[in-house]
């Protein structure tokens, strides 16, 4: 439709008798147009030579009909590209992303830019995306710092708005106007309080282990808890899992983190979908449910296992489930395990070509990397308890 538009405003460009709101007024009453877009109603005689002097190269080519010129000149002037509208083709163009997606993660992945895209409309006004500048952006951001100054949100919260806002831009602009310079490629918002989530320490872990074996919490979840301590495996990576993705019968029992009938693609791929040892209690306690987690699993399980475990672990440590992972991963690096071995077993993304050769590290390697990760995590916490009855 944009396209057309452009097309009509070249074609309008060279008519030798438009100059201005007055004489387009004039030509649209003499073949009977009386009723007119709302926004060419306002329009300045400035903003119309303007609009329409851009495009100097085609208006020969439009028919000589007064009433056909008119009527395109009032289309014309009223094609603003509205962020609704963006964001409409924002999603055609990316819609292979959303193929890959339950309906539960497409809820999660496009809400947050719904949000963005209201607040953005309400801060600067409805304007056509084309034409907003750097300074418009700025008002945004300038709105947002207000926003994190009254701690209504978080400095992380109002950049994931500006980077969503750089996002549907950046796509669109990339495929239909690649001339346009993208408004929201603008400075961040300093945040003074890093959102990085500490570590489980071993005192805390000893803590759980014992509130977990007295609480009344439902075994499924209890299991989920203890197999995430033990392999640093995410909320939804364990409830989703079926039968398929748990393999006890081997000779070092293993957990699947991998595409099933519930998921296309595990978080983001590639490396994320991994074969993780059972080492522990974790080993126990999926020998209880051989089938997986049937309580959770399903579209939103894993936020499901999130908010639940949240409540018992604030409640104790004051910290989250996803502090499981940044305790085994602290385990592994202070135990001597290469970076590469850990990112294997985390799921993290290796960063050099070369990491991909081959088949990758083998179970009996992640194994034994995992055993003397904990056990320096159980001597760490000896030497803590020892220190403290001094």
């Amino acid at each position: 439709m944009d396209k057309k538009y452009d097309s009509i405003l070249k074609l309008a460009a060279q008519d030798p008798d438009f100059v201005g709101a007055t004489e387009f007024k004039r030509l649209a009453a003499d073949v009977g147009i009386s009723a007119f877009p709302d926004d060419v109603e306002a329009v300045p005689v400035s903003d119309l030579i303007e609009v329409v002097g851009a495009n100097l190269d085609a208006i020969q080519s439009l028919p000589s009909d007064p009433k056909v010129r008119a009527g395109a000149l009032a289309s014309a002037l009223n094609s603003k590209l509205k962020i609704e509208e963006i964001y409409t083709r924002y999603k055609e163009i990316t819609r292979d992303k959303d193929l890959k997606r339950t309906p539960r993660e497409f809820q999660k992945a496009h809400k947050p830019i719904e949000l963005a895209m209201t607040e953005l409309v309400e801060t600067i006004g409805d304007l056509d995306v084309r034409k907003l500048t750097k300074r418009d952006a700025y008002r945004f951001r300038d709105k947002l710092i207000s926003d994190v100054s009254i701690k209504k949100i978080t400095a992380s919260t109002a950049n994931k708005k500006i980077m969503h806002l750089r996002k549907i831009v950046s796509a669109v602009f990339e495929v239909d106007y690649p001339e346009l310079p993208n408004p929201f490629q603008i400075k961040g918002i300093e945040d003074s309080v890093r959102g990085h989530r500490k570590a489980f320490s071993e005192s805390e872990i000893e803590e759980i282990t014992l509130r977990l074996k007295s609480s009344t919490m439902n075994d499924e979840l209890k299991a989920i808890i203890f197999v995430a301590m033990y392999t640093g495996a995410g909320c939804k990576e364990l409830a989703l899992l079926t039968s398929s993705d748990i393999v006890l019968d081997a000779e070092i029992p293993y957990i699947k983190i991998d595409a099933n009938e519930f998921r296309v693609k595990v978080k983001s791929g590639g490396d994320r979908h991994r074969e993780i040892p059972l080492y522990g209690e974790a080993l126990a306690w999926m020998k209880r449910f051989p089938n997986g987690f049937a309580r959770y699993r399903r579209d939103n399980g894993g936020e499901t296992v999130s908010a639940t475990a949240r409540k018992f672990l604030k409640q104790y440590t004051g910290k989250t489930f996803y502090c499981f992972r940044h305790r085994l991963a602290d385990l592994l690096r202070n135990s001597g395990c290469e970076d590469r071995l850990a990112n294997a077993i985390l799921g993290h993304k290796q960063g050099v070509i070369g990491n991909h050769y081959g088949n990758g590290y083998t179970l009996k390697s992640k194994y034994n990397a995992l055993a003397q990760a904990h056990e320096k995590g159980r001597a760490d916490l000896e030497k803590d308890q020892n220190i403290d009855k001094l």
